[in-house]
């Protein structure tokens, strides 16, 4: 079994990255299946080869120096001397601290109700990894993180099913701001019920307050990873991307966000790493925590969700909402923003998908930035000539693409029709095509039947003529 100086010891381990979450996992476990009871996880990982003598050493030297335990961020830092007017380094917030630990005091780890649950040693101590909500969700691995939020891989506790967690990333979650903003994207996440929009199952406060939902995990991947994948088959294989497949997702997104505008809803960071896709074609656009509600009474319709709070405009001090490259020039120059705007994503969107390039040309993503304010985008079938790009197809994405909102497609709905007629016309040319080719065949080998006959009948003619004599 493992002791309460064990867990502070992989703690540390795997705080400063000496082990990975899983090379934690391991390790417990052994030390959990040893023999001797009498080993600690130190001399099991120096056994085992998970860690090296001067590491040990080293995080051994912290345990007995103590160390402070942020509340805010779950950041560990040595301990500080003096009153309480120290900031935490890692959410910049004054520092709310545990007591000194050392291996004699209290434990770190959430307290469980045995009667009701009785974990794994496993699950027990990787709780502190990843906090739980009530009833706990079992953390896999971290499947994405960044400035704002993290995402984690769960296990629900009862049904055994995968799903996502996302939760505010530490220095976010003691920010107000960031706080009203993560709960409008719960809200607005719940109330867009679309088969095409992700599925919230749950949502609410993990024990240390901070803001949690739950939604659906799908295994396919990002339209981001789809993209670079089609890319480096063409590069390296010569593989021509299916047209057909990419604009089935395409429509799939044209009818998520035609759903949202008429709900008053603008995505205002639509992109392909927020577009998430399904092994067996689901295709679901996630991520509202930048949405514009436009008409809260649409959305809500009587539900009882708070319309002051979700219809309040928030504001970002200093800074652009978006993502450079796929903003419109509207909403990168902080301008007003409607549907078209999301359009304007759309069109490049779709550019990247035909092309499987950014529309603008620049070394870095803020060159590309700077072009997209300035300058026109390369138009789809100049682009890359080998894939064969229609210009009637160009000419719909250009369109899109247009600087000014009123020169776009007024409506998600024009867009597709659009797009739906071109590859109506597009399938009706193959077909006419397809046709005329099989006459051609046709006429061809009839033409070889009747020379045929012809010249049977001059044999058959130069054999029997001296026979009639």
């Amino acid at each position: 079994m493992y002791t309460e100086t064990d867990l502070n010891f992989l703690q540390l381990a795997i705080f400063f990255k000496h082990l990975t979450p899983e090379k934690g996992k391991e390790l417990l476990e052994k030390k959990c299946h040893a023999k001797e009871e009498g080993k600690s996880i130190a001399h099991i990982a120096l056994e085992y080869g998970f860690l090296d003598k001067k590491t040990i050493y080293d995080i051994q030297k912290w345990m007995e120096d103590g160390y402070d335990y942020c509340l805010n961020c779950r950041i560990i830092l040595p301990m500080l001397q003096g009153g309480g007017e120290n900031n935490c380094p890692g959410c910049k917030q004054p520092l709310q601290t545990q007591e000194k630990h050392k291996p004699s005091q209290t434990t770190l780890l959430p307290v469980f109700d045995e009667k009701n649950y009785s974990p794994s040693p496993i699950q027990n101590f990787f709780e502190d990894f990843l906090p739980k909500p009530k009833p706990p969700f079992f953390a896999v691995k971290i499947l994405g993180q960044g400035g704002f939020g993290s995402v984690y891989e769960v296990m629900e506790p009862f049904s055994g099913r995968m799903v996502a967690l996302k939760i505010l990333s530490p220095p976010k979650a003691v920010q107000d701001s960031a706080q009203k903003r993560f709960r409008r994207e719960i809200q607005i996440t719940a109330l867009l019920e679309h088969p095409n929009i992700i599925p919230l199952y749950e949502s609410g406060y993990l024990e240390n307050g901070n803001l949690y939902y739950i939604m659906r995990k799908l295994e396919g991947g990002n339209l981001r990873q789809y993209i670079d994948r089609l890319k480096k088959n063409w590069i390296e294989k010569k593989e021509r991307p299916s047209l057909s497949e990419s604009m089935e997702i395409f429509l799939k997104i044209c009818d998520a966000m035609s759903y949202a505008h008429s709900k008053g809803v603008i995505h205002r960071d639509l992109k392909p790493s927020n577009i998430a896709l399904g092994t067996f074609g689901e295709v679901l656009v996630l991520d509202w925590g930048l949405a514009k509600c436009k008409s809260v009474e649409d959305l809500v319709d009587g539900m009882g969700i708070n319309q002051a709070e979700l219809g309040e405009k928030i504001t970002y001090q200093g800074s652009t909402i978006g993502t450079p490259g796929y903003m419109p020039p509207e909403q990168a120059k902080n301008a007003e923003v409607d549907q078209r705007s999301d359009i304007y994503t759309m069109g490049v969107i779709l550019y990247e998908l035909v092309t499987l390039e950014r529309p603008f040309l620049g070394a870095s993503a803020q060159e590309r930035y700077m072009y997209s304010l300035i300058s026109k985008p390369i138009p789809p079938h100049l682009r890359n000539s080998d894939l064969k790009i229609s210009p009637k197809l160009s000419s719909i994405i250009l369109k899109a693409l247009e600087k000014e909102p009123q020169d776009r497609y007024a409506t998600v709905l024009d867009f597709k029709k659009a797009i739906l007629n071109y590859l109506e016309e597009d399938k009706k040319r193959k077909t006419e095509k397809q046709n005329l080719a099989m006459e051609k065949r046709l006429a061809f080998r009839w033409k070889i039947k009747v020379a045929l006959a012809f010249l049977l009948g001059i044999l058959l003619g130069i054999v029997l003529f001296p026979l009639l004599k």
